[in-house]
């Protein structure tokens, strides 16, 4: 039997990719999911264990599963480029992360075989609107909705430090995968014979292929010196 891995958020682009890989690779998965239904769907061809649980449920029901396992793959969020970000809206976009890390970070303290390592999401909304200057892991957070919630995502995961676990923190770009995700929007006016840059086009885009950023994922998961913060972004951004 493989290492153990838990993983939340699996149906989203990033799950959807791993999920089969890890399989292959002989990891047994464990899937925290609200929706069942949706998880059997999607990988109605892998064999995996699956438990219904988010955010507003308490911890007790998943120590068990978190007791003994090797990683946790924390993806778990609401859709940001799906809907308005009306107010309501934006404290589920808060919510579904933070209170999802702050929970499994609370549920490996209360276990006695904790995990050796978190790899827990985020985004490079964590710097802001730069312009032309150039960030990197170093770079202070800026003070906007996303840059908050980024620095309040990453604080809840860093927290796991604290039980001598290994945390990743993947600041993720736009990632551009040719069915799903930015991309196919971005694709969509050319499409309809009205594609162009929006404004000036100065506007930086720092993307990454969804393929590199499953392999920064696998990197981070076998490589036991990655840790804290890592700009899953090729080197090369372009504008509008």
């Amino acid at each position: 039997m493989g290492k153990r891995i838990i993983i939340t958020g699996a149906t989203g682009l990033i799950g959807k990719r791993i999920v089969p890989i890890l399989t292959d690779k002989g990891y047994e998965i464990t899937i925290f999911t609200r929706n069942i239904d949706s998880v059997k769907t999607k990988f109605s061809n892998i064999s995996l264990n699956y438990i219904k649980w988010d955010y507003t449920k308490p911890i007790d029901s998943i120590i068990e599963y978190i007791n003994g396992c090797e990683i946790i793959i924390n993806l778990a969020g609401a859709s940001i480029g799906d809907r308005r970000w009306n107010e309501k809206y934006k404290k589920i976009i808060y919510g579904s992360r933070i209170l999802t890390t702050k929970k499994i970070v609370e549920a490996i303290s209360k276990c006695k075989d904790k995990p050796n390592t978190l790899i827990s999401s985020s985004a490079i909304g964590f710097y802001g609107t730069t312009g032309e200057e150039i960030q990197t892991e170093k770079s202070p957070g800026s003070n906007d909705f996303m840059a908050k919630l980024c620095s309040d995502w990453e604080n809840e995961a860093i927290k796991a430090e604290e039980y001598g676990i290994r945390v990743t923190t993947t600041r993720t770009g736009i990632v551009l995968d040719k069915n799903k995700g930015a991309l196919e929007r971005f694709l969509t006016p050319f499409k309809l014979f009205s594609g162009g840059y929006q404004g000036t086009g100065r506007q930086w885009i720092s993307w990454i292929h969804i393929d590199d950023l499953i392999n920064l994922f696998l990197f981070s998961i076998e490589n036991d010196k990655i840790n804290g913060a890592l700009n899953c972004t090729t080197q090369f951004p372009v504008t509008n």
